[in-house]
């Protein structure tokens, strides 16, 4: 089996996880990186990182392991903004949509007067989308937003 869970360092000097795009992921014909550099979708923000495969490193595919508890650190971070903001729909609420057997976790990053946009966030082991957020929509109503944030 090739590379999935990577990590890496940023140029900040955090470390950051990610899954790896092998073979498997790209169609006959599709864009690939350039020889020596990977793609790497982002742990947790709806980003694809252009990475030199000489930072990445393996992680160990297991339950509960290293990546399972970062993904699990980053999630505890979020909830625990979104509940100090008690239920309202603010930068930073935090909201799941039961998808499949799972779930798809979105955060409000920005609120207007009627509308907000949503951006998604990897928190569910299966990484899933919601049919209607996706990777994250803008120009949502607040309305349709306060339902599904925690109260």
């Amino acid at each position: 089996m090739g590379r999935y869970q990577v990590k890496w360092t940023d140029k900040g000097g955090n470390v950051r996880y990610g899954i790896y795009r092998s073979e498997y992921f790209f169609s006959k014909g599709e864009k690939r990186p350039k020889a020596g550099r990977a793609w790497v979708d982002d742990a947790i923000l709806p980003v694809c990182h252009d990475l030199s495969e000489k930072v990445l490193t393996d992680v160990v595919l297991e339950f509960n392991g290293e990546y399972d508890k970062y993904v699990e650190g980053q999630y505890e971070e979020a909830l625990r903004v979104s509940d100090g903001l008690k239920g309202r729909v603010s930068v930073g609420s935090l909201f799941g949509i039961g998808v499949a057997d799972g779930g798809a976790f979105y955060v409000v990053t920005r609120v207007g007067k009627k509308t907000c946009d949503v951006e998604w966030r990897g928190y569910g082991g299966d990484r899933y989308t919601d049919h209607y957020f996706g990777w994250g929509r803008r120009g949502v109503p607040i309305a349709d937003v306060r339902r599904y944030v925690r109260r």
